[in-house]
């Protein structure tokens, strides 16, 4: 019971995801009971030619087996390349509209709850978890269909002969226990692999962004004994999975079918041809009935087991999609003006002694250009975020113009807002799509005009391919200040209302310090500009300063 309450729940997290492709879930429904039902004629022609053709010696049948072989066998290859087809359409879609879901959840969820995911977990969940669900569909259908084909088959059998019926059905309870039982030691191993998994990916993401500070700190011993015990606990493990999915797939069906069902049913079937109870023709056509029963109860407790197995992946993307903590609660009104204003705003990170802010008030006019300094650890950057939305203050009033922060649609006002960190990434891809990434339907004027102001244009068209030059992951083949120019003229591009640049500067030379504020300052004068430096030169073109203490 729990098993099937646990199927309807994976089953209303796929339903909303078949509309558009219903017919196909239903071509793919309606081929899969063909295909049964030309399966169930097979024993028929067989038996026709056992009893006509071999003991009856009557060739005129013979002509008759042939063509209806012939028949059966094109129209069931022409079913099942139709269900192929559509099992194709309908995994494909509902794969690509969980993973879309899933990816999109990630970026709804508050800004200070990304530091609780790692990207193992990420991968595991819009990978592994979501192909497990996305096949799930075929699986829960089969699995309907096979208990009302093992309900057929059974009646049918009865009516053959129900002393042999009723040995064909001692196995069946057997079956799902012993599946139950292996499955439930495979589930346990699974849920370590995955979290293996897991682990190693994020491991592994890690180790490619840090190589070079691995390589310079001679850390190349510490990671490889640490990947060599990723590996040994996937090893292990799925050397132990492979033992439990052996036995259950394989061995115990082996024995059981192969071994004492058909050496008990050809035995007791013998004994029944010999006092003229049944004929050699009916108990051919029975065994091929059994085989089929077979089949169907070993799908169920295969799908049964296999459910209890793959349990942590369903956990995973159900959980994930299902869970409404840590989700951001958006606004839907958008400010008329971007001043700021903080009115006693206090904020403390999380297990933190004392408040980072407190009681902390400012206003930051529509086109202000405003200077934030202060030492390290003052807050700078946490006043910033908590500009953004990125963190709620403790106490006290965040607004735009007259519209409280909390009540603003963040997705619509990151759209006016250009935001630059020193920390800020470049994609692995080319200068052209890095610059378009906040405004892809821009001009290619528009384009070179943001890099003329950014002072990055002459170095652009000094490359050989130009503005398709791939710049590797995080713009590794360019320099700092090429990297840092490079991220202004996609702010600049955007034509933001507001400009945020929080330490763009401080890893970087005089001269590229120098080009950077001449950057800043084709800023048109409407627009709000606040910047975020330890030097107090770089803010020398602000109107004012605000010191965070």
């Amino acid at each position: 019971m729990n098993k099937l309450k646990y199927r309807f729940r994976i089953w209303q997290q796929i339903y909303p995801h078949l509309s558009g492709i219903k017919r196909w879930y239903i071509g793919d429904i309606s081929a899969e009971i063909v295909n049964r039902i030309l399966t169930m004629l097979f024993p028929v022609i067989y038996g026709v030619f056992l009893e006509r053709v071999i003991l009856g010696r009557n060739k005129d049948y013979l002509t008759m087996v042939i063509l209806g072989y012939l028949i059966l066998q094109f129209a069931k290859s022409a079913v099942t390349v139709f269900q192929k087809n559509c099992q194709n359409k309908v995994n494909y879609t509902v794969s690509r509209k969980v993973r879309v879901l899933s990816l999109e959840k990630y970026f709804r969820i508050k800004f200070e709850a990304y530091s609780s995911f790692h990207t193992g977990d990420i991968k595991m969940t819009l990978e592994d978890a979501v192909n497990k669900l996305a096949s799930f569909q075929t699986q829960f259908y089969l699995y309907c269909l096979n208990y009302v084909y093992i309900i057929i088959l059974a009646v049918i059998m009865i009516q053959m002969n129900w002393r042999l019926a009723f040995a064909a059905f001692i196995f069946v309870p057997i079956t799902f226990f012993l599946d139950h039982l292996v499955s439930h030691s495979e589930k346990n191993v699974n849920g370590i692999l995955n979290h293996n998994d897991a682990s190693w990916a994020a491991w592994l993401d890690e180790t490619v962004k840090c190589w070079k500070e691995i390589r310079i700190n001679q850390y190349e011993v510490k990671r490889k004994k640490e990947f060599e015990g990723f590996q040994v606990i996937d090893e292990t493990y799925h050397s132990i999975w492979l033992r439990f999915w052996v036995t259950r797939v394989l061995a115990i069906p082996k024995i059981k079918d192969d071994f004492v069902m058909q050496f008990m049913l050809y035995f007791l079937g013998g004994i029944l041809i010999y006092y003229n109870y049944i004929s050699i023709g009916v108990l051919l056509v029975f065994v091929q009935y059994y085989g089929m029963l077979s089949d169907c109860v070993k799908e169920v407790s295969t799908t049964d087991a296999n459910l209890q197995s793959d349990m942590p992946h369903y956990d995973r993307i159900l959980e994930h999609l299902g869970s409404q903590e840590n989700m951001y609660a958006d606004g839907t009104l958008m400010p008329d003006q971007y001043a700021v204003s903080f009115e006693n705003v206090t904020f403390g990170y999380p297990n933190a002694e004392t408040k980072i802010l407190q009681d902390v008030s400012l206003r930051i006019g529509a086109g202000d250009r405003v200077g934030i300094y202060g030492e390290s650890g003052a807050g700078k950057s946490t006043v910033l975020k908590l500009i953004m939305g990125q963190l709620e203050p403790d106490a006290g009033n965040i607004t735009y113009g007259d519209v409280a922060l909390k009540d603003i649609c963040k997705a619509e006002l990151y759209k006016r807002i250009a935001y630059i960190s020193q920390e800020a990434r470049l994609f692995q891809a080319t200068i052209l799509e890095n610059i378009c990434l906040g405004n892809e339907g821009a001009s290619m004027e528009s384009i070179e005009e943001a890099c003329k102001s950014a002072c990055i244009y002459d170095f652009i068209i000094s490359l050989p391919d130009g503005f398709d030059t791939k710049i590797g992951e995080n713009g590794a083949m360019l320099s700092g200040g090429q990297r840092q120019r490079l991220l202004l003229a996609k702010a600049l591009l955007r034509d933001a209302d507001m400009y945020i640049l929080d330490e763009v500067t401080s890893a970087l030379d005089n001269q590229v310090e120098k080009d950077i504020i001449d950057a800043l300052k084709c800023i048109p004068k409407d627009k709000t500009v606040i910047i975020v430096a330890h030097k107090k030169q770089f803010l020398g073109m602000c109107d004012y300063l605000v010191k965070i203490c």
